[in-house]
């Protein structure tokens, strides 16, 4: 099955973030499945609309689409949305540290992922890096350190800000796992080789790039006998087990 990791939705009032177009586009790629993840005003703001609107999609079109759910840290009830939104469907957590104004080392956080390691055993959190030191990878690999029961995925890992970065994380952390959306193909590729195709999951960024171009150049640079893992299966195994 081929998974892309990162797709951003909206409701159907903005056509460019539209489920329909998303599934239309994934169709000409050839792509089984997508995360559909908030866009970014459900980040900081609205996440209980945000939630709805990606769990909403996925039970609209089952099979296709995987919801990525998140919450604000500092939200007073945020175990509680968050866990109502995985009740709902969601399968994936999903944090912006930029967008919702914590570094990923911070109290709210930290006591959030507590409960959650605890309710969700092998649930995976995908963490925006990237764009903002807020998301330095260097942050992500404290985090790991503290959680090493969760897995993580560096979303954009780290982007093309800290591509740097990338390859002596991965090597001291087991757990955090490189999604390539915004880190460009032929890098990503390259950084794989060093922490291991095991560590690869695909993700186009759409629709913020072109999901056409971003599959066909991963599926051009790839190694054939790597290829499957990268494209989704990676993703499917750290999903295994959940709704």
């Amino acid at each position: 099955m081929l998974i892309d990791a990162c797709c951003t939705i909206d409701n159907e009032a903005v056509p460019a973030f539209s489920a329909g177009r998303l599934i239309r586009d994934m169709d000409l790629s050839g792509v089984d499945c997508a995360v559909v993840h908030p866009p970014d005003r459900c980040f900081a703001f609205e996440n209980d609309d945000g939630n709805i609107l990606t769990t909403g999609a996925a039970k609209q079109h089952p099979g296709r689409f995987i919801a990525a759910v998140t919450v604000n840290p500092w939200r007073q009830d945020a175990y509680e949305c968050l866990r109502k939104a995985i009740d709902e469907g969601g399968q994936l957590v999903s944090f912006a540290p930029g967008l919702q104004g914590f570094v990923p080392g911070c109290g709210p956080l930290n006591g959030l992922l507590e409960r959650l390691a605890k309710s969700r055993p092998g649930g995976p959190v995908y963490i925006h890096t990237g764009h903002h030191s807020h998301g330095a990878p260097s942050q992500l690999f404290l985090l790991a350190g503290r959680f090493p029961e969760i897995r993580f995925i560096m979303g954009h890992s780290g982007a093309t800000d800290y591509a740097t970065d990338v390859v002596p994380v991965c090597r001291q952390r087991p757990n955090i796992y490189v999604e390539s959306s915004f880190a460009r193909p032929p890098g990503f590729v390259g950084r794989l080789r060093a922490v291991g195709w095991e560590k690869g999951i695909m993700g186009s960024g759409w629709p913020f790039n072109d999901l056409a171009f971003e599959w066909s150049e991963m599926r051009r640079l790839l190694p054939a006998e790597h290829a499957e893992k990268v494209l989704g299966g990676n993703l499917a195994a750290l999903l295994g087990g959940l709704r």
